[in-house]
């Protein structure tokens, strides 16, 4: 290990045993992609996003101190080196200090030399810090829940849930402040540096994630849509508020919206005719 590599340590209320049983529960704070066992030294398993897989050996595994996964291979679809993980190794090292017990997750060789450093940090720092955390704490991650692949094949998983997350430039900040806050009405419950957290309604979360990059992090936090139903009696006001916002426009390279304007009782075109035409308008305008 270098002082470059990654790392990120969070500490909870709970027995290093307890810990270490809960990271080992792969999916329920990485990704339901996950494959095989991580039980015991030896064991092999497999994290896959999509197009993106990575391959892990049990290699050290000292109860309630010391955890190590060896990448034995990798496909990173998202960056030229598509191997760039493969010899590297994740570590978790557990230690108690009375009624609570800190994890430090160590990636040795993630270092920022390489060309996923600054998606696989982000990556990261929401997985450990963020869903990790909230399985130690609560014992319920945030894992990813994309499609599963067996035997080829992806199959599909449809989970109900009240949180969210996405990469996203970090020059649509203020874009997607108005649009969040002022055209939908939710609440930025914490702002830092390269993250906010905004809530929409009594309970779901959405957590944006800024960097200098395109959002190419189908790996960490695979690639997904946000489909919203907006139901409104004043149509025309709406739309000019999403347009001005500038959130569509900014988007359209790399997000589809669909916005389902719904008029309540009033009279005139079908539901269907003035969707169709709202759907039309928006295209025109992100062109």
């Amino acid at each position: 290990m270098t002082g470059q590599d990654y790392s990120a340590s969070i500490t909870a209320n709970i027995t290093a045993e307890v810990a270490a049983e809960r990271i080992n529960r792969v999916a329920d704070w990485w990704t339901a992609g996950f494959t095989g066992a991580s039980g015991k030294v030896g064991d092999a398993f497999t994290v896959r996003f999509d197009e993106t897989f990575v391959d892990f050996a049990v290699e050290e595994l000292f109860p309630a101190r010391r955890i190590v996964w060896r990448v034995t291979d990798c496909n990173l679809h998202f960056v030229e080196d598509r191997k760039e993980w493969k010899g590297t190794r994740v570590i978790f090292d557990i230690s108690a200090d009375g009624a609570a017990t800190t994890v430090t997750m160590t990636h040795a060789g993630l270092i920022p030399d390489v060309a996923c450093y600054e998606v696989c940090r982000k990556g990261w720092d929401f997985c450990i810090t963020e869903s990790l955390q909230k399985l130690l704490t609560e014992n319920q991650g945030l894992p990813d829940r994309g499609g599963r692949r067996q035997g080829g094949n992806t199959v599909a998983q449809v989970v109900f849930g009240n949180h969210s997350s996405v990469i996203v430039p970090r020059q649509d900040r203020d874009s997607i402040c108005r649009f969040y806050c002022d055209v939908l009405g939710a609440t930025i419950t914490k702002a830092q540096d390269e993250r906010d957290f905004v809530r929409l309604g009594e309970n779901f979360y959405i957590v944006f994630m800024y960097g200098d990059v395109p959002d190419a992090s189908e790996f960490v936090r695979t690639a997904r849509s946000v489909w919203l139903e907006i139901k409104s009696d004043r149509v025309e006001e709406m739309r000019q508020m999403i347009l001005d916002s500038g959130l569509v426009r900014k988007l359209c390279r790399t997000l589809t919206f669909t916005f389902r304007l719904r008029e309540g009782n009033a009279g005139g075109s079908s539901e269907s005719t003035r969707t169709s035409r709202f759907t039309r308008e928006l295209r025109q305008a992100q062109m």
